[in-house]
């Protein structure tokens, strides 16, 4: 899949004809950059020639036929975030490929109060709008390599991977409460 833009990243906007408008932005945490003359522009989730043809038709209406390229200089990488009852919960790097069950067990494993039957994973879906899937990891049997169908999938950028506590956790956190 081609590379899209992220909060963090480093883009570099050349315009060939008009180097004195040449920037360096860093794409802000609400997934804008600003430049000149045409203020803020949504950056984030676009791929470089996406971002390239809105600049251009934003640029169209200040400059005669702007020539434009637009340059990832540098990356945030992708990554995931796993919580929850793992060992060190926290950011992950994304590696092409990696599962739910890789990511937990880069995140110290499971820990003894984990519900690994019932992992959650929290994609964004269309409209940015969070779409849970629930992964029985419980039913993958890595000594046979068989999956069910819910077993383990890969996971893609800024993936949510959430392990709840399971029915005796609650149970004892309610008894040490009360």
């Amino acid at each position: 899949p081609e590379y899209r833009i992220q909060p963090g990243d480093q883009l570099e906007i050349k315009l060939f004809y008009n180097p004195e408008l040449n920037e360096t932005a860093l794409v802000r945490s609400d997934g804008k950059i600003s430049l000149q003359l045409i203020d803020e522009v949504q950056a984030a989730g676009m791929t470089p020639a996406q971002l390239k043809q809105g600049l251009t038709r934003l640029y169209a209406q200040e400059l005669q036929k702007p020539v434009i390229t637009v340059l990832v200089r540098a990356s945030t990488g992708h990554r995931v975030y796993v919580g929850g009852e793992v060992g060190a919960p926290g950011l992950l790097p994304l590696v092409p490929g990696m599962t739910v069950l890789q990511a937990v067990i880069n995140a110290g494993g499971f820990r003894d109060t984990a519900r690994p039957g019932a992992v959650l994973v929290i994609r964004k879906g269309p409209d940015n709008r969070p779409v849970p899937i629930r992964v029985d990891l419980e039913a993958d049997n890595p000594l046979t390599g068989e999956d069910s169908a819910q077993g383990d999938i890969p996971l893609n950028p800024s993936d949510i991977v959430f392990v709840p506590k399971s029915f005796i956790a609650h149970a004892n956190l309610f008894v040490n409460q009360y």
